[in-house]
């Protein structure tokens, strides 16, 4: 459905899944529209990152999910995060803004927000600037040191309560 914006770029599919299940479909794909796609194999996870910090948008679907990792590495190397609204995503992007939220089940709308993602130059720069100072503030290790050991406080808290 977007092959024709599609046909400058290059298609780096990579999925946890097996090989056969990801595969054909890439293959396929690939075949039936004329775009460049990469399966992806084995990759170290500074492998990833550099894709993420290299591309104009990721995307990431998913029909349950917490925070998704694959979106936050994208958030921090500069990508565009397309992800499903299954997970806890707007709790750190603002749809249509900083991401595009999508129903995984519902190809035509992926496809929408790919053609938008694409084209849409100034909404891309925006987000890359919303997206780091976002990660900056939530993945800022003293922050999360700090609501750990709070977390653990207060569980610790209520364990020696229970216990008296």
């Amino acid at each position: 459905r977007t092959a024709p914006l599609l046909k400058d770029y290059k298609i780096v599919v990579y999925s946890p899944f097996p090989s056969d299940i990801v595969e054909v479909p890439a293959q396929l794909m690939a075949l039936r529209s004329g775009l460049d796609v990469e399966l992806l194999g084995h990759v170290t996870h500074d492998d990833i990152l550099r894709l993420h910090g290299r591309s104009r948008l990721s995307i990431s679907l998913s029909i349950s999910d917490a925070i998704c990792t694959s979106m936050t590495e994208a958030m921090v190397m500069g990508s565009f995060p397309i992800q499903s609204d299954s997970a806890c995503a707007e709790e750190w992007v603002e749809d249509g803004r900083s991401a595009l939220l999508v129903n995984a089940d519902d190809s035509d709308h992926v496809a929408e927000k790919i053609r938008l993602a694409v084209t849409d130059d100034a909404l891309i720069d925006q987000a890359a600037i919303i997206n780091r100072d976002t990660a900056l503030a939530r993945l800022d290790s003293a922050q999360i040191r700090t609501q750990v050991i709070a977390a653990y406080e207060n569980i610790l808290g209520r364990q020696e309560a229970s216990a008296a």
